[in-house]
This record gives C-alpha cells, structure tokens and sequence, in this order.
C-alpha cells in the first residue's frame, strides 16, 4: 500500500469536508476538523507546486462559504423555532391607524375573572 502524499492528505479531508456540508451532516464535522488539523500540520513540513496550492486554497474558500451558510442556515431555523414556540403574534390596530402586537406586559399581574 502507497503511503499518501500530504497534499493528497488534506486534499481528501477537504472533500470529505464538502461533502459533509453538503448533505448536512453537521455531526461529523468535529472528527473533520481534528483529520485536518493533523494534515495542515503535515502539509505544513512539505513544499507544494503552485497548482497544488491553488488548488487547496479555492476548495478551501468553497468550504468557507458552505459553512457559512450552513452556519446561517442553522441561525434562521432556531429563530424560526423560537418564534414558533411563543406562538403566532397577535397583531391590533392603535386609533391612528398603525398595527402593533397585542400583548400582555409581564410585569404586570392580570386577573383573570
């Protein structure tokens, strides 16, 4: 068996990256960033051919981006959680005209009759 090349190291955790993005698998992204911590250290003892590192560094930005999104993706869905656990918003209009939310104060103690 041929032992890798610390290019093609860190070249298959930042696929295994992408792909783990990719299918939201958010999981294993943990065990990811410990596999790439050990080949940027590897890669870092070796010199790479200018294509090799252009190579890394765009799959490397798209990595960003996917994570990024994911990231906001992940943010929109727990405010959307949020929201849906105080339950819908009762809306009322003022006597000027303009729409607020109906709700009691929670300051305040409210008998009921």
């Amino acid at each position: 068996m041929m032992r890798s090349t610390p290019f093609e190291q860190i070249h298959a955790v930042l696929m295994a990256e992408q792909a783990a993005l990719l299918s939201g698998d958010i999981e294993s992204l943990d065990q990811i960033a410990d596999r790439k911590d050990r080949a940027t250290q590897r890669l870092a003892e070796t010199h790479l051919a200018p294509a090799e590192m252009e190579r890394l560094r765009s799959i490397t930005q798209r990595n960003s981006e996917l994570l990024r999104m994911v990231a906001d993706a992940i943010k929109t869905a727990r405010a959307l959680v949020t929201r849906d656990a105080r339950g819908p918003q009762t809306l009322a209009y003022s006597a000027d005209g303009t729409r607020h939310p109906l709700q009691q104060s929670t300051r305040q103690l409210v008998q009921k009759a």
